[in-house]
């Protein structure tokens, strides 16, 4: 079973076992925002105040995300029936479905008690030193400048061919099985999106360390753990009204949400999760 059955077989069980409250809204970029040409992220919002991120930036979606959602159409609907989308094959449906995994697993968080690790830096316990080879599924700038500058060995995955690049212990390539050689690895949760991930996951068991990151991870991760990674990075809402804003606007939204960190050998684990809610 791939990663995306087992998150919404997850969301499906959460459904039955408890009453999720509906889609309240759909937050998509305002139109003809000065100085924004595309949407990056947008987000389900459901009734209890729980959100999920979803990217925007596939192939043709920035532009079919005004001709063709309609995200009026969802208020008031059941979030599994978004989430059923994760499954289709088009990518802007996947990108929503998983929107609406996260919420839901925002919102079994939020009724279950369970507060994630908010002060604990998802790359922490990365502690990268020039003994290490590092491996990147995805391009972080900052940290890519980072490691060169620290002269740590790295590889980072990429899947277009454009960016590949080699240099003095740097390399960009397309092969995922280059892997084997790191023994830390960071992955991008963009990975969730294009069917990649369970691939990239194959080639990882050998590291000490791997981490998956991003706005878009907030769905449950006992999937990715019970493939070998070590930590889940994702955001959650601390203010909704600035949040709202920031994203329709498209501007920084840093400050209206707080990341936080799961760490495998510290989480609770969705059936007990789901217990919990389930006697709330």
């Amino acid at each position: 079973m791939q990663i995306a059955d087992e998150l919404i077989e997850m969301a499906q069980r959460i459904a039955r076992e408890i009453e999720l409250p509906e889609i309240e809204e759909i937050i998509l970029p305002e139109p003809g925002v000065a100085g924004i040409s595309d949407a990056e992220f947008a987000a389900v919002c459901l009734r209890d105040g729980s959100m999920g991120f979803f990217y925007t930036l596939l192939d043709d979606t920035a532009q079919r995300l005004r001709d063709e959602i309609m995200p009026e159409a969802w208020c008031g609907r059941p979030p599994l029936d978004l989430a059923l989308q994760y499954a289709a094959r088009d990518a802007l449906a996947r990108s929503m479905g998983l929107g609406a995994i996260s919420a839901i697993t925002q919102s079994l968080f939020n009724r279950a008690g369970y507060a994630p690790d908010t002060r604990t830096n998802s790359m922490a316990k990365m502690a990268f030193s020039p003994d290490d080879h590092v491996g990147m599924v995805g391009f972080f700038p900052r940290l890519v400048e980072r490691l060169r500058t620290q002269r740590v060995h790295l590889t980072v995955i990429e899947k277009n061919a454009a960016f590949l690049q080699q240099g003095e212990a740097f390399r960009v390539t397309l092969d995922a099985a280059e892997l084997v050689a790191c023994n830390k690895i960071l992955c991008t949760a963009a990975t969730l999106l294009n069917d990649s991930l369970d691939e990239i996951l194959a080639h990882c068991g050998h590291a000490t360390r791997v981490a998956v990151i991003g706005p878009t991870a907030g769905c449950l991760p006992d999937p990715l753990f019970a493939r070998g990674v070590d930590a889940v990075g994702g955001s959650r809402v601390a203010d909704a009204a600035l949040l709202k804003g920031r994203l329709r606007e498209q501007r920084e939204w840093a400050e209206a949400v707080q990341k936080y960190t799961i760490e495998k050998d510290v989480y609770p684990g969705f059936a007990r999760l789901l217990r919990r809610a389930s006697r709330s």
